[in-house]
Parts: C-alpha cells; sequence; structure tokens
C-alpha cells in the first residue's frame, strides 16, 4: 500500500488502508461517472486520497456517517477543482490565433466570452446565496468558516487559534458543511 512510504503510525496507515479499500471504487465510480474519462476519474480519485490523507487526524475522531459524509465533500472539491481546470485551460485556448484566421479566432472569443459571462453569473449568483447564508451565522461560526474555506486551516489550527477545543471545531465544521449543503443544494447540483 502506498501509505507505507509516509511517516505516519500503524493506526493511521491502518485507517487510511480501511478508508482505501472501503471507498475507493467509490470516489472512482463517482469521478468517472462526472468525468466521462478513466484517466481523468483515477488522477481525481488520487487527489481525493491526497485530501483524504492531509485531513486523516480529522477523519479517524469521526464517525462512519461522518467519514462518508467528509469523503464525499471531498471528492466533490477535487472534481470542481477539475471542471475550474478545465474552464481555465479551454478559455486560455480559445483566445489563441490559429490557422484557421481572424474569423474564427473572434468567433472562439465570442464563445468563451458568453461562457465566461454565464460562469460569472452563475458564480455571482452562487456567492450572493452563500454571502446570505454566511450573514445568518454567529461571529465565532462565521470566523470558523473564514479560517476553513477561505485560509483552508485544518480544524486543528482554527482551534489553537481561536482558543477552542478542536473536537468543538470539528463538530462547527461538521456542521457547517451539512448545513450549507442543505442550504445551497441548488447551487451544488447544476
Amino acid at each position: 500500500m502506498f501509505f507505507t512510504m509516509m511517516s505516519l503510525t500503524d493506526g493511521e496507515k491502518e485507517f487510511l488502508e480501511n478508508i482505501y479499500l472501503q471507498y475507493s471504487g467509490r470516489i472512482y465510480k463517482f469521478h468517472y461517472v462526472k468525468m466521462q474519462n478513466a484517466q481523468d476519474a483515477e488522477c481525481a480519485t488520487m487527489d481525493t486520497f491526497v485530501r483524504i490523507i492531509q485531513n486523516a487526524d480529522v477523519l479517524m475522531g469521526c464517525s462512519e456517517t461522518e467519514i462518508a459524509r467528509n469523503i464525499n465533500i471531498y471528492a466533490m472539491q477535487v472534481f470542481l477543482d477539475a471542471k475550474r481546470k478545465q474552464k481555465r485551460k479551454e478559455n486560455i485556448e480559445s483566445y489563441s490565433l490559429d490557422d484557421t484566421g481572424e474569423d474564427e479566432y473572434n468567433r472562439k472569443k465570442e464563445i468563451a466570452d458568453d461562457c465566461n459571462l454565464l460562469n460569472q453569473l452563475l458564480h455571482r449568483e452562487f456567492m450572493d446565496k452563500l454571502i446570505e447564508e454566511i450573514k445568518k451565522l454567529d461571529a465565532k461560526t462565521q470566523q470558523i468558516m473564514l479560517y476553513k474555506i477561505q485560509f483552508d486551516m485544518r480544524n486543528k489550527d482554527i482551534a489553537e487559534k481561536m482558543n477552542m477545543n478542536q473536537s468543538t471545531v470539528n463538530t462547527i465544521v461538521n456542521r457547517l458543511y451539512k448545513y450549507f449543503r442543505i442550504q445551497m443544494e441548488d447551487y451544488i447540483n447544476e
């Protein structure tokens, strides 16, 4: 198993190996269905496991349900990151002049501009809804969310920074994920 090359405790290695055996097929299937490409699905599956490994300390303290939920979140985040990268690449490629000349370049530029405008509108609508939901939270929860999402901090680091118990931060973050998944369901499933 690839975990043996890392500096992990025996308990962490065993935990991660069990997670790999239990979830690797499901994660691959999720990415393959979304991406319709075996190679992209394999890369996304590995990226998902990188996130799982990075968050092993958090996952080890979670119930089976919370582990499954967090793994689903990591898989969705990896998928969305891959789609964003693909869109950026397509947009960059669409702006380059090719052998077809100026007319083709202008047509591609118009299509890219339309796509960018649509993406901006959808992103703006999503962000407006997200900000609206964030404003409903108390100040402490807003701060935790800021650290988690904007600064990509681990729960342990957030707990230290805010002088809180890590299990309290874990609970708040899990509740936030659940809350936002419900509140943003229409935007996430598009």
